[in-house]
């Protein structure tokens, strides 16, 4: 996802999430090791790159229905137009999922 490309990245998104289908805050990876874990979030702002705006409405609501997120919302709200994308003030870097599932 970092390096925009998106179709990969919804390959991979789609892959963690036969591991474990909900979107949380707090998921443990290893011992005491905590991690944020939005696949239907990222997998929505995949679509929405690609403009499949179809489903990437339905993997966001599908995110904020399960643990809501900022993010979530800001690109809900770009989708019917209430903001840009540009003006999204993130600070941090998308995870690669597939990264954490090894």
């Amino acid at each position: 996802m970092e390096s925009k490309e998106w179709q990969k990245a919804i390959t991979h998104f789609e892959e963690a999430l036969k591991g474990n289908p909900t979107d949380n805050e707090h998921v443990r990876t290893y011992g005491m090791h905590f991690i944020e874990y939005f696949p239907h979030r990222e997998l929505g702002i995949c679509y929405y790159y690609l403009g499949d705006n179809t489903n990437a409405t339905r993997e966001l609501n599908i995110s904020l229905k399960q643990e809501p997120s900022s993010r979530a919302q800001d690109f809900i709200k770009q989708l019917s137009g209430k903001i840009t994308v540009s003006s999204l003030p993130y600070r941090r870097k998308a995870i690669s999922w597939l990264q954490m599932l090894r």
